[in-house]
């Protein structure tokens, strides 16, 4: 059966915004499912009872790289003239020191990207970024955020939250997309970042080649913390090859999972193989 065989008799089927959620995902621009490698603790069991996705601050990331650009010098006067105005429009420069900032933007090389630089951090500050992978079959990963395998992974259907997943709805969902991988600092002057619209969300989506085996994705929000999703998309629990180790922490989680009511929710155990370096995994009937 294909996608949209599949959603023909959803009552959303009549609608273009999740039409066109579809067809991202038709095109492989989106994938279907998208998986979060998550440590167990008192946060985890949190978003769980209260079926809410996290949206961290950059600064928070555990890449010091991450979000990082190289800011050039190269605005033509208008430019310049254009992103003062900005400056004054966001009120991150008084009216009345419009004049003094084109002069610096101008003359003061330094100053200018001094200036530039501490607001364009401000502003990124205000967004909240969750981030996910393409695939749950990957080593590294359960190492690096599922706490060296005593953690789990979720799996989400993101065709059904398309508020939370896709921007589509109430929800200040600004962005999904795939994460790009490089070796330099993306290079855009300051007229780039502050006045073209999307300029700036894309240094979100820039990290270095030594990251590329996360297969990442990010949804940015305007704001950060807690937001729920819906309990439909939220497909599978799996647990870590290692998470019987802390028995009473898995028996928690699974504790919160059945209280919340997730429906058609499925639970896994990854194992690691006895033949390959590789994990594989096995339903449970909880």
């Amino acid at each position: 059966m294909t996608i949209r065989e599949e959603f023909k008799s959803d009552p959303r089927w009549n609608d273009k915004n999740f039409k066109a959620c579809l067809f991202l995902v038709e095109s492989k621009i989106v994938p279907r499912y998208l998986y979060k490698f998550c440590k167990v603790d008192d946060d985890l069991i949190d978003n769980l009872r209260n079926n809410q996705l996290w949206f961290s601050s950059s600064k928070d990331f555990n890449d010091p790289f991450d979000c990082k650009i190289k800011l050039a010098n190269n605005m033509n006067p208008e430019e310049i003239e254009e992103l003062a105005n900005k400056l004054v429009e966001l009120r991150i420069v008084n009216k009345n020191d419009r004049f003094k900032i084109v002069y610096v933007l101008k003359n003061d090389h330094e100053k200018s990207l001094a200036l530039v630089d501490i607001n364009i951090r401000e502003q990124f500050e205000k967004y909240g970024i969750c981030c996910f992978s393409k695939e749950r079959n990957y080593i590294p990963m359960w190492s690096h955020y599922a706490d060296k395998h005593q953690g789990i992974c979720l799996k989400f259907d993101v065709l059904e939250d398309t508020d939370i997943f896709f921007a589509n709805g109430s929800k200040p969902i600004d962005l999904i997309s795939s994460v790009e991988y490089c070796n330099d600092y993306p290079k855009f002057n300051a007229y780039n970042i502050i006045v073209e619209d999307g300029v700036a969300k894309q240094l979100f989506l820039i990290k270095s080649n030594d990251w590329i085996y996360e297969k990442e994705f990010r949804i940015m929000s305007t704001r950060k913390g807690g937001m729920p999703f819906n309990k439909k998309s939220l497909k599978e629990v799996i647990f870590g090859c290692r998470i019987d180790e802390i028995k009473k922490i898995k028996s928690k989680l699974i504790k919160t999972i059945k209280k919340a009511n997730y429906p058609n929710i499925k639970f896994y155990n990854a194992k690691t193989s006895k033949e390959k370096f590789e994990l594989t995994f096995e339903e449970i009937h909880i």
